[in-house]
């Protein structure tokens, strides 16, 4: 993940990195960080489901990405499950309900919206129809799919520590395409987010100039700025109970190459709570939902250690909403 000139939407390079991912023991004492992913290479963008019982999650290999699907119970990479094989890169998962995952790919003349059974069998189905891109997408728990859409294509550059940006030369569209077929566009932003209960959408936009959280109607109506600061803010996500945002921030870098982190705050902007504390680069979080051992969630998310990306996960240590 990386911003550059354009508008970014996503980004996974093999840049040099750091080596080590561990949380800041004496401020995080409460939490706890796992690696989830053990593959040498590149495991992205995972989303936890519903139930909590797996994550899905991008992986690239063989020179191309695919879409695998792991348990949350296990520590074995062996666990992992590739559900779809194709050619050209299938990513940025998400759940649709527990028995199917919607992606995006460029299968046909553009990158367009799918979806496949979390099994593995059967075929796919294309989901979004039309002469623009589409990406990104999340599903409410009603079904309703919300998406980033441009109509010009991405360029994609490759800096000179070798990582890749994708980039746009506007700021993209969000749109809603509901259950019942009907399109709606909500306005421009990248990184939608529907709230648990469906009502809200979270996103990240560049209106006041750096890239903030914002959150508005599932509508479009009543945009309101979550984050105010000069760092980057992107990619927010949902706690379980709809009262916290987690998000992917340089905020707290103080270098010359930002560090992107994981960071939380009440969905309200109160309480700005950094996760973790990487020196390199971190995002694409998923919060998964409460379970007897990890009472608030955990917060999974990719990062980029021992010069290989693989999918972490860090426990909320939240209080949880009244």
């Amino acid at each position: 993940m990386a911003v550059g000139c354009g508008v970014l939407l996503a980004s996974v390079g093999c840049a040099s990195g750091p080596t080590s991912g561990d949380l800041d023991a004496a401020e995080n004492a409460l939490r706890d960080i796992r690696q989830e992913t053990f593959a040498s290479g590149v495991d992205t963008y995972p989303s936890v489901s519903d139930d909590g019982k797996s994550f899905a999650y991008e992986r690239y290999q063989e020179g191309n990405y695919d879409i695998w699907i792991k348990p949350t119970t296990s520590s074995s990479d062996s666990s992992g499950r590739q559900i779809t094989f194709h050619s050209t890169d299938d990513r940025r998962p998400t759940w649709m309900g527990s028995e199917t995952i919607l992606f995006d790919s460029w299968r046909v003349d553009l990158n367009k919206l799918w979806r496949k059974k979390a099994t593995g069998t059967g075929g796919i189905t294309l989901v979004s129809r039309g002469n623009h891109i589409d990406m990104d997408a999340d599903v409410s728990s009603t079904g309703d799919i919300v998406f980033v859409s441009q109509v010009s294509e991405s360029v994609l550059k490759r800096d000179r520590k070798g990582q890749l940006w994708r980039l746009y030369s506007s700021m993209p569209t969000i749109w809603v395409l509901q259950s019942d077929g009907a399109l709606t566009m909500l306005g421009k932003g990248i990184s939608p987010s529907w709230s648990p209960d469906g009502t809200k959408i979270a996103f990240a936009s560049n209106t006041h100039g750096s890239y903030d959280i914002f959150i508005m109607d599932k509508d479009g109506g009543n945009q309101t700025q979550v984050t105010s600061n000069k760092a980057i803010d992107l990619e927010p996500c949902w706690s379980p109970d709809g009262r916290h945002i987690a998000f992917t921030s340089d905020r707290s870098s103080g270098r010359t190459r930002p560090d992107f982190n994981i960071w939380v705050v009440e969905n309200d902007g109160s309480s700005p709570t950094q996760m973790t504390t990487q020196r390199g680069t971190e995002g694409g979080p998923s919060w998964s939902p409460a379970t007897t051992k990890d009472p608030f969630g955990r917060i999974y998310f990719h990062s980029y250690v021992n010069r290989d990306w693989n999918i972490w996960s860090v426990g909320a240590g939240l209080e949880p909403s009244n």
